[in-house]
């Protein structure tokens, strides 16, 4: 949020949404990323009338949020994560289980008080289909190594990111489950595809 608007925790955000339907607009760094999906999922949840202003990617969206031209967003932690540090942004909720170590007084929306919220930006590791199967387990495990070295734990950690492992079958199933969650999400607010 920008530091000049009146709310500092979810709960007193959402109140002030409640109390401006229509009124209140977030950023984004664009129609159909998943910074504005998350703030659609948060409005569908609570019934919040809010009017998304997206830009052309996350760097000018934060530009007019420490501006003031928007009084807050959601983006990405890597993106966002030197402002809130240096407090011309302010982080009330992240969208993790839990805090991040990064952040640690900055609360997950669980946290918060929204059990089963949960938004993150996710990368995975893929591969082309029909790739053998020894070569997919190999892959799993070495990345998981890698990811368990504490240099490479602790330099993820320190850019806002919170490094998870699964196996090939767990991350099929999240995958899936993600599609299903935001495709619900895009169909509910009517998002269009902007060309």
């Amino acid at each position: 949020m920008n530091p000049g608007a009146p709310a500092r925790t979810l709960d007193e955000f959402i109140a002030w949404a409640r109390s401006q339907p229509g009124r209140i607009s977030y950023g984004s760094p664009g129609n159909g990323s998943p910074p504005h999906l998350s703030m659609e999922l948060l409005a569908q949840q609570h019934g919040l009338s809010l009017v998304h202003v997206p830009y052309k990617g996350s760097a000018p969206a934060i530009a007019d949020l420490i501006a003031g031209h928007v009084p807050v967003m959601f983006d990405n932690l890597f993106a966002s994560i030197q402002n809130i540090r240096a407090g011309k942004i302010r982080a009330i909720a992240v969208g993790s289980a839990r805090a991040m170590d990064s952040l640690p007084s900055v609360p997950s929306f669980a946290e918060s008080g929204m059990k089963g919220f949960e938004v993150a930006t996710w990368i995975v590791l893929v591969a082309p289909a029909r790739t053998p199967e020894p070569v997919i387990t190999l892959l799993a495990r070495e990345a998981e190594a890698i990811f368990a070295l504490p240099e490479v734990r602790q330099r993820l950690l320190d850019q806002g990111a919170l490094p998870v492992t699964m196996t090939p079958q767990q991350t099929e199933q999240f995958v899936a489950s993600e599609i299903r969650k935001w495709t619900e999400v895009v169909e509910r607010a009517g998002v269009q595809r902007l060309d």
